[in-house]
């Protein structure tokens, strides 16, 4: 009965901490909670709403760690007015910060982490149809948080798949016909985030693949094509793997397939793979030529550069250091395929006279490297 008496009497209040005083109550008194709840629906204006909200978020916390960060965790009740309130509550609002905290994010954490099903399936199901972009973008963070999971992260419960079976997060990103959002002209015009990067992975779980273009821009065509590549180690469904795949191989010429031909070089088995399959190489014959050798492409290699001749002048003019050239992967790939190392010797250096002096040679490197780029330019198909 105190916790009623406190609601009665804060219904006309606008004190937060009040309301996170009655909220807890809520939580400890579950009796009450439906006619708590009840009176604090009765009142709809914008403040108070986001007072209650406040309170409802702050008492969740209050028992539930993480590691250092709070758990939400939220009863059936509280759920059900989440649904019902919240979307009134951002069409009202336009906002989902209360001071610090964002709602958006703890609506979407309850969602995935309260211990009550029920509680999980009635913000499953506000989540799964919202169009609201807070709460989107929530989402489409939280698929960034997962995929990092699958990769060895922290947090076990915000996951894709468990023994290879959906979670509750998969459910609801799938069942959301919202999802992934389009890019906004601000997000196209400007560097981007983490999270628009992400939507790219999402739309290919989905099967979006009409929202692909908007990530192909330059801003966002590393990141897409980095979580691609780290999206077909996750233990996901085989058909979720190779969409990965097929769109890594059927990209545009620009700069997500330059980045393909980045990671290729790099020794990237899937970024070998796909260059090699969709016959992805630099537009520059020279850079061509050594991105053939050291990703083993034999056959396309001889064809190209029968006796070897085209590559040992290469490698005089541009990989004679190690620094700054390719060097390394050129070395790496004639000992794997038991090939002659087509880079010319390296002179031993000279001994020192004077040992405590440090030994300089000519040159100032970085500015003056002694040497040529190995760098690769354009995209093409060779």
């Amino acid at each position: 009965m105190q916790s009623l008496w406190l609601a009665r009497k804060i219904r006309k209040n606008t004190d937060r901490l009040a309301f996170a005083k009655a909220a807890k109550l809520i939580y400890s008194s579950p009796g009450d909670t439906g006619k708590i709840l009840e009176l604090f629906g009765e009142r709809r204006d914008p403040e108070f709403t986001s007072n209650v909200l406040y309170g409802l978020q702050h008492a969740s916390h209050t028992n539930h760690t993480e590691g250092h960060r709070p758990v939400p965790d939220v009863p059936p009740a509280v759920a059900a007015f989440l649904r019902d309130r919240f979307p009134e509550y951002l069409t009202q609002q336009g906002s989902t910060l209360v001071g610090r905290h964002d709602l958006a994010e703890w609506i979407v954490d309850a969602a995935l982490k309260s211990t009550d099903a029920q509680a999980r399936a009635e913000l499953a199901a506000l989540l799964s149809a919202t169009d609201q972009p807070k709460l989107l973008d929530q989402l489409a963070r939280a698929f960034s948080t997962a995929i990092h999971n699958e990769q060895g992260g922290y947090d076990s419960k915000v996951r894709l798949w468990t023994n290879r079976e959906p979670t509750e997060l998969t459910r609801i990103l799938l069942a959301n016909p919202n999802l992934p959002t389009p890019l906004t002209d601000e997000e196209r015009a400007t560097r981007g985030s983490y999270v628009s990067a992400a939507n790219a992975v999402l739309a290919v779980f989905k099967g979006r693949l009409d929202r692909l273009p908007d990530f192909l821009l330059p801003q966002y065509a590393t990141a897409t094509v980095r979580d691609l590549l780290a999206a077909i180690d996750l233990p996901a469904p085989a058909d979720f793997v190779e969409r990965c795949r097929r769109v890594l191989r059927e990209l545009p010429p620009g700069p997500a397939r330059e980045h393909v031909v980045f990671e290729a070089i790099h020794a990237k088995p899937e970024a070998v793979a796909a260059a090699a399959d969709a016959r992805y190489a630099p537009e520059n014959e020279r850079d061509a030529l050594v991105f053939l050798y050291i990703t083993g492409q034999w056959d396309r290699y001889d064809e190209a550069d029968p006796d070897g001749s085209k590559l040992i002048a290469y490698c005089a003019e541009h990989a004679r250091p190690y620094v700054g050239t390719y060097r390394h992967q050129i070395e790496r790939a004639a000992q794997a395929s038991g090939r002659p190392d087509p880079c010319p010797k390296l002179p031993k250096p000279r001994p020192n006279p004077n040992p405590f002096r440090p030994y300089q040679s000519g040159g100032s490197w970085p500015t003056d490297p002694g040497g040529g780029s190995g760098g690769f330019s354009g995209g093409g198909s060779f």
